[in-house]
């Protein structure tokens, strides 16, 4: 099965999505399954705030000091940014979801951070981004495929980046909305990128290629390199 959180990769190149897939990459050889302290921080940071979302605590604030599985501890700086997190999200209305697991045409699988209906018939998707590598809302395919999994005859689709630590012009949120019928022509177009990660799949190479780990293995890529090293030289 595909992951909503690789659809950065696989909606480019259908081949990496078939390589993900497949299991082919494990962590014993492949760095970029390894669990680095970033993501172990930013795991801890969702935990943290879904205990709050899904009424396990009151605050962030009394987790300070408890420990993740993965061994991160919760301190005050990540308690306050969780927080404000929460409180953004209950801004928009009641929660209907939180780290649920959802499905799509028997291809993708994947845990959507938090979902709210509004008043009026919108629905909101949140994904709370804990680390500093900067993530836009507008055409972000993982929180687009959640928004579709669960969205049904919703008016707008509103899909929210919540981003505290790094500076961006538009501050620490961000916001990509649909209206129902241009749910329908993405959640088609984005069918097709899923199927095509099945049917004979061939590399395409990109900038996405940093954050592959099929890249030391990929002919395209390969060839890609050696046709920019060439340039360079000439």
């Amino acid at each position: 099965m595909l992951q909503p959180s690789n659809a950065t990769l696989w909606v480019r190149c259908p081949l990496a999505g078939n390589v993900l897939s497949s299991g082919q990459y494990h962590a014993t050889h492949n760095p970029h399954a390894v669990e680095g302290d970033a993501r172990r921080e930013g795991t801890c940071a969702h935990w943290a705030a879904e205990a709050v979302l899904t009424d396990r605590a009151e605050t962030v604030a009394e987790l300070i000091g408890q420990v993740h599985p993965n061994g991160w501890v919760v301190d005050e700086e990540m308690a306050r940014h969780a927080q404000a997190y929460v409180d953004y999200v209950r801004s928009f209305g009641p929660v209907i979801a939180a780290e649920r697991t959802v499905e799509l045409w028997g291809l993708v699988r994947g845990r959507l951070d938090t979902a709210v209906i509004s008043n009026g018939g919108t629905l909101h998707l949140f994904d709370f981004k804990y680390g500093y590598r900067l993530v836009e809302a507008e055409e972000n395919w993982t929180n687009a495929l959640y928004g579709i999994s669960i969205h049904s005859g919703y008016r707008r689709l509103n899909l929210h980046i919540f981003q505290p630590r790094p500076h961006h012009p538009d501050g620490p949120t961000r916001v990509w909305s649909h209206a129902w019928s241009e749910v329908l022509n993405v959640a088609q177009w984005l069918h097709g990128r899923a199927q095509a990660c099945f049917d004979a799949p061939k590399g395409q190479p990109g900038t996405h290629c940093t954050d592959c780990p099929a890249n030391r293995s990929c002919h395209a890529f390969a060839a890609t390199n050696y046709y920019q090293t060439s340039v360079i030289q000439d």
